[in-house]
């Protein structure tokens, strides 16, 4: 005697199969071409403006910054349009002109950028996060961090 089995599992099975395949599918696309952006924050030193030569030229000194390296994890280019220190009560002070570029920054994809600001407004012993914001709309923030706490990065000047 033979015996017969019901089509109603195979076809549960099937279509849990499929289904599974489409979700992984799904969310190997929605990881790779969604904005992913890393920022990093640390004090330092490098060359900042002192003035004009009078002929034209730029000249520069050494002075206390705030390095803020953007990190484009992303499979596109990102442009950046605004950068800002945001303190604890939540208040933004905002970079309108960092060094050594204007904004807005295209970043390549799976590429990195540093920019840096001067110190001057900023407590080096408070609590910040640093934020960028792209074209987009779309706001990445740094881990919050204590300035003198965090190691010296430095840039020489030529």
């Amino acid at each position: 005697m033979r015996v017969y089995m019901d089509a109603t599992p195979v076809v549960a099975i099937y279509g849990a199969s499929v289904a599974t395949a489409s979700a992984a599918v799904q969310f190997v696309w929605w990881r790779t071409t969604r904005t992913n952006i890393r920022v990093e924050a640390a004090p330092g030193t490098a060359p900042v403006h002192a003035g004009s030569d009078g002929g034209g030229g730029v000249l520069t000194r050494t002075g206390e910054v705030v390095f803020i390296r953007i990190t484009n994890r992303s499979a596109h280019p990102v442009k950046v349009r605004s950068l800002s220190a945001i303190h604890r009560e939540g208040s933004n002070l905002a970079f309108p002109s960092p060094y050594p570029p204007s904004l807005p920054i295209e970043i390549p994809p799976r590429d990195y950028y540093t920019v840096w600001v001067h110190r001057d407004q900023i407590d080096e012993n408070e609590r910040l996060r640093f934020a960028i914001t792209t074209t987009d709309d779309r706001t990445f923030k740094s881990r919050r961090v204590v300035l003198a706490d965090e190691d010296k990065w430095h840039i020489g000047s030529t």
